[in-house]
């Protein structure tokens, strides 16, 4: 069975990245944070989905909803991750590709296959 992140949980992650890492604390739309944390359970209800493409979905959900007034790449990225994680997959890379990665959501450039497949590669089961 399927872990999904709950509102709390990414609200936990936001507030510690931002306390590691810096920036203002915010919450700007609780509604596009439940509906970027909605996403992957909705889509995982209707249409069987590689835990890997639900993980892209969270990222992507939370860096272009853009829910928080600061942070929103660390946001989504960490929330990917803890997904994963939470459902025995870690995810081991560097910062500058995490880095790449959070811009290319952010500009654009790169879609929910491109992140799939960042992250599919990047894993190692726990």
């Amino acid at each position: 069975m399927i872990r999904f992140l709950s509102i709390d949980e990414v609200l936990d992650l936001y507030a510690d990245s931002l306390g590691r890492f810096g920036g203002t604390y915010g919450l700007r739309d609780l509604a596009l944070l439940e509906s970027a944390l909605g996403q992957p359970i909705l889509l995982q209800q209707y249409d069987k989905h590689d835990i890997f493409e639900l993980a892209a979905i969270y990222c992507f959900g939370i860096i272009k909803n853009h829910p928080f007034t600061d942070g929103n790449k660390r946001a989504g990225l960490l929330a990917a991750i803890t997904f994963l994680y939470n459902n025995g997959i870690e995810i081991e890379c560097n910062f500058e590709d995490l880095y790449r990665l959070a811009l290319g959501i952010a500009d654009s450039s790169i879609k929910l296959p491109g992140i799939t497949k960042f992250l599919h590669n990047a894993a190692t089961i726990k």
